[in-house]
């Protein structure tokens, strides 16, 4: 996704998703024409650009690192960790165009929750554990409803949010099944993961970049589950070789 912003009378390119095309992006620049172009997403047709004047700045989203992040004549990289700095100069980028800043989350996950008037509030129990399972933005696991129905035969005082994101088909199918239960509730994509992060007992999701720095912000013990090939199983071992989160591949099992 490209988003077009104007602050304080800079025009910001902003790059949320790099899948799109040098053309797309060259027509972009032309119509736009920005002050600055940032990426939060490895972008590699920002290398293509002709235009060498517009500064380009890469905010790294995940713990590890890969080199489709490495834009040529980027003005400066923003990275989570000493190792993503390392691979970085190792690649040629010069150590006065790399800063430290970690991955950017909203300022409310430093900000402190009245957690028994937000569960009273959303008809929660204020006494059991509440387990929250979240597919990530776009609801990308289908294993839901077999996690609730193992947590719940596990303990009588356990209840369990569900966050689908955009996955209306998962949110109909799990409203369907659980509507008469009052432990257990379904949310699609909401605004509020601060203050279910701050309210529950445990946060069982997939592992991305900046989710998992939410978590992280939010001290809630976090188990990463069925990890995929890529960047969220790269996220998911530097979290686990850290003593930041457990990875779970089966309900009974984590390695």
């Amino acid at each position: 996704m490209a988003i077009y912003i104007m602050l304080v009378g800079i025009k910001v390119i902003s790059l949320s998703t790099g899948i799109f095309s040098y053309e797309y992006l060259k027509k972009l620049v032309k119509e736009v024409k920005p002050d600055i172009i940032v990426s939060t997403f490895p972008t590699p047709a920002l290398s293509l650009l002709k235009n060498k004047k517009i500064p380009i700045v890469n905010i790294i989203t995940d713990y590890h690192f890969h080199k489709s992040w490495i834009t040529k004549g980027a003005f400066r990289y923003y990275v989570a960790t000493n190792d993503t700095e390392k691979e970085l100069l190792k690649l040629g980028v010069e150590k006065n165009k790399i800063k430290k800043f970690g991955i950017p989350i909203a300022e409310k996950f430093d900000a402190t929750l009245d957690v028994d008037k937000w569960l009273k509030d959303n008809g929660l129990s204020t006494t059991k554990n509440t387990v929250l399972l979240s597919a990530g933005a776009f609801g990308v696991s289908t294993d839901f409803a077999m996690l609730i129905e193992q947590l719940k035969k596990k303990s009588n005082y356990v209840q369990v949010v569900v966050i689908c994101g955009k996955n209306k088909k998962l949110k109909n199918e799990l409203d369907y099944k659980y509507s008469r239960d009052k432990d257990v509730k379904i949310f699609g994509y909401t605004e509020n993961m601060y203050e279910w992060m701050k309210s529950s007992s445990v946060l069982i999701t997939k592992a991305g970049g900046v989710t998992i720095s939410e978590a992280l912000a939010s001290n809630i013990p976090l188990i990463l589950f069925n990890p995929v090939p890529g960047q969220e199983m790269e996220n998911a071992r530097y979290f686990k070789k850290h003593n930041m989160a457990k990875i779970a591949k089966k309900i009974k099992k984590k390695y």
